[in-house]
Formats: C-alpha cells, structure tokens, sequence
C-alpha cells in the first residue's frame, strides 16, 4: 500500500518546503489522511467541507493545536493545488471557517492532561453517579495519591479541616491546600448510605448499601466485608478503571490526573506572582511531594524541576489555559 494518496503531488508539494522537518510532520498528516481519500476515490483537493473533516478526523489530533494545525497543512495544500491548477474551484472550504471549527474532531480518549473546568466538567457528568468517586477523582488532582493508594485509603472524615480548606495526610504529616469544590465532593460523600455498583458486562448500575465507617471510602456491604475498615487498593484501582471506561477516556490515570492538578497549580502561582519560576514550582513540589535532587555534598535538597517541565510547560499551559508565559528556570 502507498504512504500517500496520489503520491507525485503530495511530494511535489511537500518539497516547497526547506524544513526537512516540517516536510515529514506534515507528511505524516497524509499519512492519516491516505484512508479517506483511498475509500472516497479522490484527493483532498477535490473534496468538499464535510469529506476534509473527516479528513482531519483521521488524523487523531489529541489537542485543539494538534486538530487546528492539521487543518492548516490540508488548507495549505489546498491553496497550492489550487494555485498550480489542480483544484476545479478557486474557493478553499478550509479558509471560508474559523479555526475552532477543527476542535470537534480532537480525540478525546487520547486527552491526557485537563484544564480545571475541563476536570469538573467531567465529575458533574451525570454518568459518574457516586460522590466517592468525585471525591476519588478531586483528592488525586490536589496530589493525594501514595503508594497503592495509601493516602486515599487512610483518609478519614477527621483529617479534613472545612474551615481552613486543608485536608491532613498522616503519611507525609503535612496538611494539603484544596479548594471547595475538592470540600463539597467530600461532604457528599460523608451523607453518602450507598454505592451505585457498575456492572462491565451488564453494563447497568446496582445500588448498593455501603459499610459504616470512618474512612472517607467505604466498603460495600457484603458477607466478608467489615465496618469500620479502610478499603484495599484492588477496590481503588477498580474504581478508576470503571471511571475510565465510562468516561471513554483511555489515558485518565492517577498520574495524568495528578499533573493536570500540578499544572493547575503553576497557573495560580503565576497569577499570583507574575512570573513561573524555581519559588513557584517549589510550592507546586511541597504540595504534590513531587520528587527531590540531593546535592553531591548532601547539604542541599530541590526540587526536580527537570522533570515537572515535562508536564509544566508553556504548550500546556497555553493549551488548557490559553496563557502565554515563559518559565524562568535554566
């Protein structure tokens, strides 16, 4: 099978560019698109508005720049067959809209990281119907997470503080910053009597009554469950691997979640401060108990940023929260 549909043309225009790498990014873009034009017999160029977007479809773009960026190559080339007589009519669909036009065709399920409205709209949906696992969700995006889970299971009602907007983990023996939502999705849960139970195969819900507890999150009644007991991390990882099929999103993880909180983070610094630098981000490590670097000499601890700016970003940050900035850390 060819790589590129009406191959000859598509080379001859990928060649009016002298970036080598940009000739193989936006190859890569026909690449994608070689499956609707092989099916609908015909090239881009003759195509009308509905046909290029299915077009940009296929090429699975995960972010609003990824869908908008694709949709500027297909409309350059557009131009440019158009311009060398290959296209019958001299209108180009792709430039009678505006660019947002290309965000409904982002793949969702390959979304790895959320702005903050993003991650709430998907809790208020109504298809999550438990606020233990709103609840679950919130307290994974302010960072409280541990080792199997152990941050989450050993949390009680006790150790969160309503007043002072913190909830208390024992394990780090420090108490963490959230806001009310994270507090409102708590006290839900705490007049919660019962767990609505999905079932993968029937793919119907069961309510069921939940054990009396001090814990945050509780177990199902059954015949081997015990009151007062905190949950095992199994019943955690299923938790989120039901949100996740529900949600149809295939890369909600704890640590995807927890990064898009982190991110959230380094916004309000910045908003507050003015600038993104190595004070910001040790907020967003105390917070987050993000991993440390030791000083050859041993006297000296910091944060590693080198691995926060992997997430922490400027083209994350202008992607989920449309700011433009420049972090000032070598």
């Amino acid at each position: 099978m060819k790589e590129l549909y009406n191959e000859e043309l598509k080379e001859k225009f990928l060649s009016t560019y002298n970036n080598e790498p940009t000739q193989e990014t936006i190859r890569n873009v026909f690449r994608k698109t070689y499956l609707i034009e092989n099916t609908l017999e015909k090239d881009m160029f003759d195509m009308n508005l509905t046909q290029l977007g299915k077009c940009i479809e296929n090429t699975n773009p995960s972010t609003s720049n990824a869908a908008r960026a694709n949709m500027r190559f297909i409309s350059n080339y557009l131009t440019w067959c158009t311009e060398n007589g290959y296209r019958k009519s001299n209108i180009n669909p792709l430039k009678t809209i505006d660019v947002d036009w290309a965000d409904q065709f982002i793949d969702k399920t390959k979304k790895i990281h959320f702005s903050y409205n993003e991650f709430i709209n998907l809790l208020e949906d109504k298809i999550i119907m438990n606020y233990q696992d709103k609840a679950l969700m919130m307290l994974m995006w302010n960072g409280i997470i541990g080792e199997e889970f152990s941050q989450l299971r050993d949390l009680k009602y006790t150790d969160i503080n309503f007043d002072n907007h913190t909830i208390y983990v024992k394990e780090r023996d420090y108490h963490v910053p959230v806001d009310k939502k994270t507090l409102y999705y708590l006290e839900k849960t705490n007049n919660e009597k019962t767990y609505y139970n999905y079932n993968q195969v029937t793919k119907e819900f069961n309510e069921k009554e939940l054990l009396e507890s001090p814990y945050v999150f509780k177990i199902v009644k059954s015949p081997r469950g015990e009151p007062n007991k905190p949950v095992g991390h199994n019943l955690i990882y299923r938790r989120i691997h039901i949100l996740k099929e529900l949600l149809e999103l295939h890369y909600l993880t704890p640590q995807s979640i927890k990064q898009s909180g982190m991110i959230y983070e380094s916004v309000q610094q910045y908003i507050m401060n003015g600038e993104l630098g190595y004070k910001q981000f040790e907020v967003v490590g105390n917070k987050y108990d993000y991993s440390k670097i030791t000083t050859i000499d041993g006297k000296y601890e910091y944060y590693n940023t080198f691995l926060m700016k992997e997430f922490i970003n400027p083209e994350n940050i202008k992607e989920l929260y449309n700011i433009n900035l420049e972090i000032k850390i070598r």
